[in-house]
């Protein structure tokens, strides 16, 4: 990675907007609810924006956004707002007829149709009244499931499904929810990070942080004493590791930083290199320490 991807990774997508997007307002201005803009005349009216007199006024508190005539407030911090193809995090809120509804951090649930899952043995067939009996044994009330942004109807209601093996039930790891901007929408969300951890970059804020059992070679059966002990201690190791991921996140969220693989392993090699326990890492004077010192080393 050269010396302006170190720079570039590190900052909130406002400003990775404001540099990389010729466009848009240089000078990236901040403005409250109430705030006048520019006039109104040369313009066209955009999002977190209304027309007062000949001023155009900000709705939200955000950054200006111009594209052209096109004049916008992108809000600082709001509700999730799915596009066909994202890829999400969600928790199963509600069992219904034939669907279960979602909290995908939205204004509204998301549906997935029992007919928009994976039946058990991957069969292919119409869905039965039996299949419709069964709803609970795939997905349960409050269970953890990432699935896939399949259609947006008039409404804005959101269509889900997991019909791809990599999108369903999500078991033995840690949620955390963080500002949906914060997270860049990209063709990858699946990730596995240096230090052996995965995460799931839900573009709708939602993150899922585990460890893939399979990928160590645990044998749940291995009966010889000295290889259980060796698995408790790897475990452990995988626990603090989940942790110290989780609380990077954390940090990055705080402080409104992009998130990614690359900014979280950012924050997580700091505190190892420190030697930063992982139940102190969320001290306001460490996260402080840790925050200068990134970006001190990256030159921000």
């Amino acid at each position: 990675m050269d010396k302006d991807d170190d720079t570039s990774i590190f900052v909130s997508p406002f400003e990775q907007e404001a540099v990389v997007t010729p466009s848009i307002v240089k000078s990236s201005q901040f403005v409250a609810p109430g705030d006048d803009i520019l006039s109104q005349e040369s313009v066209v009216r955009g999002h977190g924006t209304m027309v007062q007199g000949t001023r155009l006024t900000s709705t939200v508190a955000g950054i200006v956004e111009r594209v052209n005539k096109l004049v916008a407030v992108l809000p600082i911090r709001a509700r999730y707002s799915a596009e066909v193809g994202d890829v999400i995090v969600g928790r199963i809120r509600d069992i219904v007829s034939r669907r279960w509804k979602v909290d995908v951090n939205s204004r509204q649930d998301a549906v997935l149709l029992l007919s928009a899952v994976n039946l058990p043995g991957g069969v292919q067939r119409r869905r039965t009244y039996e299949d419709e009996l069964k709803m609970r044994e795939f997905f349960d009330q409050d269970d953890l499931i990432s699935a896939e942004v399949q259609e947006l109807k008039q409404d804005g209601l959101i269509m889900l499904h997991t019909r791809s093996l990599k999108y369903g039930k999500l078991e033995n790891g840690i949620f955390i929810s963080v500002t949906p901007q914060l997270v860049k929408r990209s063709k990858k969300h699946f990730h596995r990070l240096s230090c052996g951890v995965h995460i799931i970059l839900g573009d709708n804020g939602y993150v899922w942080i585990y460890v893939d059992d399979a990928a160590y070679g645990e044998d749940e059966e291995e009966a010889n004493f000295s290889k259980r002990r060796e698995n408790d201690k790897s475990n452990l190791e995988q626990r603090l590791s989940l942790i110290r991921v989780r609380n990077s996140i954390c940090i990055l969220d705080l402080y409104f930083l992009s998130i990614q693989p690359e900014t979280i392993m950012l924050i997580y090699e700091e505190t190892i290199r420190r030697n930063i326990p992982v139940q102190h890492m969320l001290r306001p004077d460490i996260i402080n320490d840790i925050y200068r010192t990134v970006k001190n080393t990256k030159e921000m």
